[in-house]
């Protein structure tokens, strides 16, 4: 089987190759089905991903998984966007200028709508009733924020 060396270096390499495409991993995993074991890889970027990056993403990355002596059984690579309500971590947030998101405060109340920067302050807005309604929030009270798909 897999070391947990050998997944890192799996990893490394999906990371790199990402980032050479200004793309970031997700996901990176193996799992199984009836065909098979499958590395599963997700990548995406802040303005979503299109099916060109992610074909580009598979034809660089192939080459490099195909040089790995670790991986001598047969698996079926499977590269995916990631989930498009899927949390913003460790990234930039102000990568995500003007997407749609929902943002938990620390005293865990709720704020969802379009993502903008005012004075290093976060600022949501949205429309109640047809009305426009700005919440800013300090970064540092920012429990979580989660893209959002819009209705």
């Amino acid at each position: 089987g897999l070391a947990d060396w050998h997944f890192k270096v799996i990893r490394k390499i999906a990371d790199e190759t990402a980032a050479e495409l200004g793309l970031k991993v997700y996901v990176c995993r193996f799992t199984n089905d009836e065909e098979g074991k499958i590395l599963e890889i997700e990548v995406d970027k802040p303005s979503f991903i299109n099916l060109d990056e992610i074909t580009q993403f598979t034809d660089a990355i192939n080459p490099k998984l195909d040089a790995l002596e670790e991986l001598d059984f047969p698996y079926t690579l499977k590269c995916q966007s990631a989930d498009p309500e899927r949390e913003i971590t460790d990234e930039d947030i102000t990568l995500y200028d003007g997407a749609y998101v929902e943002i938990v405060d620390n005293e865990n109340n709720s704020y969802t709508g379009d993502l903008s920067f005012v004075d290093g302050d976060v600022q949501i807005q949205t429309f109640l009733k047809g009305r426009p309604k700005k919440w800013k929030i300090k970064k540092d009270d920012i429990k979580k924020v989660n893209l959002r798909i819009k209705i």
